[in-house]
């Protein structure tokens, strides 16, 4: 949670819902919040958070739309949202102002996580599907999946998601870096919580989604098991 740095102008859910309807509406729609709502209002009064609204397939996910909504309006977004098409609900790895590289899904639904490039992880029954390249892709069993892993570099400037295999096999997934890691002397464990609230997030999503364990670094925030 932040305080904004500057004034957060949200959106209301028919203005949003109205901008929606200048894209088709039987592609799949996937809409995401971040990790970090802000204060809004003047004083501060309420919590607000940062939506992306994604066409997605099993190839790729393009961003149509963003906004600030009031997190008091979610569910009403959400019920709209469930009426209008087809609609998935997941999750991005923004903050106040940064851009996306990942988002992936939170519902009930087949787990998927894409970035810019496409998918990155698409779950199909017992099977699980990853990109080895360039055109290239991976089919791994389920069963062949021990565990999904948050892992961070030493000098905590690299932060990925892995899958970890029978036979000590580690397969990379979703990868961000945060050089201020490596330049700030100030950098410490609160700005590390920040930085990978994503990878906390998606490693906590990407275990129910396959059905198998999580693993997190010793220096990260590890979600309580509930």
């Amino acid at each position: 949670m932040t305080n904004s740095p500057r004034p957060v102008v949200t959106a209301t859910v028919p203005a949003l819902l109205a901008q929606l309807d200048d894209h088709p509406k039987e592609h799949t729609l996937l809409w995401t919040t971040g990790q970090w709502p802000s204060q809004v209002g003047d004083p501060p009064d309420a919590w607000a958070s940062r939506i992306g609204f994604f066409k997605v397939s099993d190839e790729r996910a393009e961003l149509i739309l963003e906004a600030w909504v009031l997190d008091t309006d979610l569910p009403d977004l959400h019920r709209a949202l469930s009426v209008r098409g087809p609609t998935r609900r997941g999750e991005w790895d923004v903050m106040f102002a940064t851009p996306w590289a990942h988002c992936w899904t939170t519902d009930d639904g087949p787990f998927c996580i894409w970035d810019e490039s496409g998918i990155r992880l698409r779950r199909h029954g017992s099977q699980v599907t990853v990109p080895m390249g360039r055109n290239r892709f991976e089919t791994i069993p389920l069963a062949d999946v021990v565990a999904v892993n948050a892992w961070l570099s030493a000098d905590w400037s690299a932060h990925e998601l892995q899958l970890l295999l029978v036979g000590d096999r580690t397969v990379p997934v979703a990868r961000r870096e945060e050089p201020a890691a490596l330049i700030d002397f100030t950098y410490d464990g609160m700005l590390l919580d920040c930085d990978t609230g994503w990878l906390t997030s998606i490693v906590r999503h990407a275990a129910a989604g396959l059905g198998v364990p999580a693993h997190y670094h010793g220096d990260l925030y590890a979600p309580a098991e509930s």
